[in-house]
């Protein structure tokens, strides 16, 4: 039975990790401390079933055979806790809180679609750095 499961994660991963390489020429992806994760007790186990580390090293070896680029951010980059309209940071911002409005522009946030943000635009300001200087 868990070889069954392990293969068909496997299948969903290797589909995922394809589509995205030739949809996308660039990828950001956050380093996660999958090892601190693991210490909460409630998300322990989800995470380790899910294998993050194996679709991320797919999605890493994929780029490089289709010559695309993926870049992981820092796992100390603020990505939720930065407007991605302005920049204000929100210093006070804690895992319970899921949405939030930017006091200085009034930007109402998501805090995970605002984090995928901050997260492209940083993955596309590393790639800018490196092709031009």
């Amino acid at each position: 039975m868990y070889n069954k499961v392990f293969d068909i994660r496997n299948d969903e991963y290797q589909k995922l990790s394809t589509e995205l390489i030739k949809n996308f020429d660039l990828i950001g992806l956050e380093k996660l401390s999958v090892k601190n994760m693991i210490k909460n007790k409630r998300l322990s186990h989800s995470i380790s079933q899910i294998s993050w580390s194996r679709l991320v090293d797919m999605i890493k070896y994929k780029a490089e055979w289709y010559d695309k680029k993926c870049i992981q951010i820092s796992k100390v980059f603020p990505s939720s806790k930065l407007c991605n309209k302005c920049g204000y940071k929100k210093e006070d911002l804690t895992l319970a809180i899921r949405e939030w409005t930017c006091p200085k522009c009034r930007t109402k946030h998501d805090r995970d679609i605002n984090a995928s943000i901050n997260i492209l635009n940083e993955a596309i300001r590393i790639n800018n750095e490196c092709t031009t200087g």
